[in-house]
């Protein structure tokens, strides 16, 4: 019977989320959410600039490709940019034990931006030149690209971005003061000492 309903109103020109009559509609409307700040986002472009993951661009039938942040075409209304985020969390930061944003540095390494990857590594590992050299790296077992050719050296990588960092010191920055309260930067198993 549902399957004879849903015929008719396709046929008839009606969509499931429009109800009412010619002059008074109800419209359902799905949102996807931008992760960007409405209030302060004024589409100068410069986030699409420095952002290093591409992807296939939906407006241009995935013939042409874009950056991660975007905005969905030209005209948009409000203008402003949004974010396209995969659901759920990264197979390679859920598999970390550190929760290391791999996806993250291995896109900055790829930039060639060094100092921001070995910044991004800090965050969560407090080691990154000794991570890599001992991690038995379960994120690489679990990397979606060995689906296509082979999984990515996410160890090798940190070991590299740190390597990098130790022989040019000039490029990093100097370490920011945390504020009292704020999260650990490396998980609390990490600073407990076993006795």
């Amino acid at each position: 019977m549902r399957a004879q309903q849903e015929h008719r109103d396709r046929h008839a020109g009606r969509r499931p989320g429009i109800s009412g009559e010619p002059g008074n509609f109800k419209v359902k409307i799905r949102q996807n959410p931008r992760y960007v700040d409405l209030d302060k986002c004024n589409a100068c472009g410069d986030c699409t600039e420095a952002c290093p993951v591409s992807l296939p661009s939906e407006f241009d039938r995935r013939m042409g490709t874009r950056k991660a942040i975007f905005r969905p075409y030209p005209q948009a209304i409000p203008n402003v940019f949004g974010i396209s985020k995969a659901a759920g969390r990264a197979p390679c930061k859920a598999s970390c034990p550190a929760g290391v944003n791999a996806q993250g540095y291995v896109a900055l390494v790829g930039a060639g931006k060094f100092a921001e990857a070995y910044e991004l590594i800090r965050e969560r590992c407090p080691l990154p030149a000794a991570c890599g050299r001992v991690c038995q790296h379960p994120c690489q077992d679990q990397c979606n690209r060995a689906e296509l050719d082979e999984a990515v050296n996410v160890r090798d990588l940190k070991r590299f971005a740190a390597d990098y960092i130790h022989a040019n010191p000039s490029c990093t920055r100097p370490p920011s003061r945390r504020r009292r309260n704020s999260r650990p930067r490396w998980p609390l198993w990490a600073a407990v000492r076993r006795v």
